[in-house]
């Protein structure tokens, strides 16, 4: 496992363990490299997550490596993965999950979290119904760090966690 990983978890086990934190929801929130992290921890931690948020983030390291100019032909050098296509598809299609997408994101090209949405909807591979709860919510305005700046944008969080929350 990676830092990230290994960071990720302790913080995870250290709430399940702690005898307030451990009666509330568990909702994994990431932005970009966040959201893969996120991705990652909810695979492996199918019974202590709530939900999961996932903004601007991509299907894998080398895949959005690929789609930056001038850089894109050296994504071979990326030994990092964060494949979070293939994790996602393992992800319990009970879980709840909202996807936030800047449209404009000059990161991290739109199709990634277009094509993680859809991911999303066939996990479980398709025979159990996904969360009635999932969500996919494009800001035409966003970019990659400041989507959250967009109308709407708190209030669909706002929606989401009160939806899985009661």
């Amino acid at each position: 496992h990676t830092g990230l990983q290994l960071d990720a978890q302790a913080a995870l086990d250290h709430v399940k363990a702690h005898a307030e934190l451990s009666l509330i929801p568990t909702i994994l929130f990431g932005t970009s490299l966040g959201g893969a992290v996120a991705i990652d921890l909810a695979s492996r931690n199918p019974s202590a997550i709530t939900a999961l948020i996932v903004e601007n983030t991509f299907l894998s390291l080398p895949r959005v490596v690929r789609d930056w100019p001038l850089v894109g032909i050296f994504s071979f050098l990326c030994f990092q993965r964060w494949n979070s296509a293939a994790k996602l598809s393992h992800i319990c299609p009970t879980l709840p999950i909202l996807m936030l997408s800047g449209t404009q994101d000059e990161v991290v090209p739109r199709k990634h979290m277009e094509a993680l949405w859809l991911i999303a909807q066939k996990r479980g591979g398709g025979s159990d119904p996904v969360s009635e709860h999932d969500r996919f919510v494009p800001f035409a305005a966003g970019r990659h760090a400041d989507t959250f700046t967009c109308e709407g944008y708190w209030d669909a969080v706002g929606e989401f966690l009160g939806s899985v929350t009661t």
